[in-house]
């Protein structure tokens, strides 16, 4: 029986080295998927500022504390998470209202 790294076929099957080999197979497809859509950590939500000038909130709520602004035509990164009308953009403790921003083309929001 063929020897592959010290090991026959049918341990390469079994325990450790099986979970190796679907650790590896796992990271090869991660990374390829990564690859093809070149975004390995984002939602794959963008959003663009439709009003004039949106306040972004530490929560979702008009009476939340104000963070930022964000003028006109600004793109951001969002999450999929909408809460009580307001969007959670990517960035820790940051929300817009939903009405002031738009989905990008090609956004999976």
């Amino acid at each position: 029986m063929a020897k592959v790294f010290g090991l026959t076929r049918k341990s390469l099957l079994r325990g450790w080295p099986l979970v190796g080999l679907i650790g590896v197979g796992l990271t090869v497809v991660a990374l390829a998927y990564g690859g093809v859509t070149g975004n390995l950590e984002t939602t794959g939500c963008r959003v663009v500022v439709q009003g004039e000038q949106v306040t972004v909130r530490a929560s979702p709520g008009n009476s939340a504390a104000p963070v930022r602004t964000l003028p006109v035509g600004t793109e951001v990164a969002a999450e999929t998470i909408v809460d009580g009308g307001f969007r959670k953009l990517t960035e820790q403790n940051q929300w817009v209202p939903v009405d002031s921003v738009a989905a990008t083309s090609g956004s999976r929001c």
